[in-house]
């Protein structure tokens, strides 16, 4: 063999590598592409999946907070009740006795909250309140007591919904304001 037909099948050789390695990386990457876009696809699911558990997480707080008014204005009208406040006032009784034993003035006040005075400050403890940063004011041992469990109170927060969009994630940034007024850009 003479060096050009050397050349000719090495050329010839090259060319078939080079045809080879262009159709495999032409198959990679379309293999390539159709995964990202399943997994843009699953991506988008699943947002439109946490909006939709996020809107109605929110209504349901919007409801409780709702409801919770309501009992606010029923707790206001109850509280009118003498009855009704003495029944409350037993369930607090060990408080009250520990602040008569330590010769603590306090008075019960609308709604449903305890006073107590100790110099010339005043430390209110209600439902739901820090019971150990109530005696800690009074410069009082802690007796151990708590707060019944049928007076505390909570609120459930508000889901934030953050999402930036883009093609590359360099896109603008949506936040949600949190209220029931929706998106805004930022």
């Amino acid at each position: 063999m003479s060096c050009s037909e050397d050349t000719a099948r090495v050329l010839l050789q090259m060319h078939a590598d080079k045809t080879y390695l262009a159709e495999e990386i032409a198959k990679g990457t379309e293999a390539l592409k159709t995964e990202i876009q399943a997994v843009g696809n699953r991506m988008a699911d699943l947002e439109a999946q946490v909006e939709r558990v996020v809107k109605a997480y929110n209504a349901m707080v919007d409801s409780s907070d709702d409801l919770r008014a309501v009992e606010g204005l029923l707790e206001d009208l109850s509280n009118r009740s003498q009855g009704f406040n003495v029944r409350k006032r037993c369930m607090w009784k060990p408080i009250a006795d520990v602040l008569r034993t330590k010769e603590i003035q306090f008075a019960w006040w609308h709604p449903f909250k305890l006073l107590a005075f100790r110099g010339s400050r005043m430390v209110v403890l209600q439902p739901g309140g820090d019971i150990a940063a109530f005696w800690r004011a009074l410069d009082t041992e802690d007796p151990g007591l708590e707060i019944p469990q049928l007076m505390l109170t909570f609120t459930l927060p508000r889901l934030p919904r953050v999402w930036v969009s883009g093609a590359d994630g360099d896109g603008e940034e949506t936040r949600s304001t949190g209220d029931r007024q929706g998106h805004r850009k930022l």
